[in-house]
């Protein structure tokens, strides 16, 4: 089998990756670090932070360091947000730069997304609408997801050498819904029930690929799944061909 581009993704990635007009930036220095770890909070005086809502996938920015985090509350003057990359406690006062973008490279358009793992043959087209049984849906370590929010994604890690994987530290996984053989995957953006069923206007983006335990687009341990069983993804790349 093949990995498989939708239209939509293709489109994104031609037209420098504009899937959307959800930029939110806000850059300052009335903020301050309250709490360190991988829950940080954001106070401002200036009560600017009102923009973001929980499960907003943001990009925080200081002059030392820059990570990805997901909102988990958010009010005018203060909000909490889990860490995805590695940050380090700053003392308040630091000049933040705070970013709301779904738009960018492949790893920008897929940040906090899921993959759904189904039985039976991957589609002839990733444009097309899903085949088969959904006997799996992976997200960060299992969490529970909702539709358009960030919280529990899954994330990847930086390019190279033509190829980006799984987001080092972020665990891949999901509890089978269904007993089956699983057969082919597909990777939905956070708006997830926005971009599944059969293409349409505007064009969906997600990407697919085949299962099985060697020389496919996803090699597992094993394809047979047990419902209430969990499923570990313990590695995953995407390629894109040369030309």
């Amino acid at each position: 089998m093949a990995l498989r581009l939708s239209t939509g993704l293709r489109n994104a990635l031609l037209s420098n990756g504009v899937v959307a007009d959800r930029t939110k930036t806000l850059a300052g220095t009335t903020f301050s670090l309250v709490d360190s770890g991988t829950e940080i909070t954001l106070d401002d005086s200036g009560n600017g932070l009102g923009i973001y809502a929980a499960g907003d996938i943001i990009q925080v920015t200081t002059s030392t360091q820059t990570a990805i985090a997901v909102v988990a509350t958010a009010a005018a003057a203060q909000i909490t947000f889990t860490v995805v990359d590695a940050f380090a406690a700053e003392a308040g006062g630091e000049r933040w730069i705070i970013s709301d973008v779904t738009s960018g490279s492949f790893a920008e358009i897929f940040k906090g997304s899921r993959m759904r793992i189904y039985s039976g043959g991957q589609p002839a087209d990733a444009s097309a609408t899903e085949s088969g049984t959904l006997l799996c849906t992976i997200t960060d370590a299992s969490g529970a997801v909702t539709s358009g929010n960030g919280t529990n994604g899954l994330f990847f890690g930086v390019a190279a050498s033509g190829t980006v994987a799984k987001k080092t530290g972020q665990v891949w996984s999901g509890v089978n819904a269904a007993t089956n053989t699983a057969g082919w995957f597909r990777v939905y953006p956070v708006d997830v029930d926005g971009n599944d069923g059969a293409e349409t206007t505007p064009a969906l983006i997600r990407f697919d690929g085949s299962v099985s335990t060697s020389g496919a687009e996803l090699n597992m341990s094993s394809t047979a799944l047990t419902s209430g069983a969990t499923t570990t993804i313990d590695t995953f790349t995407v390629t894109l061909p040369a030309s």
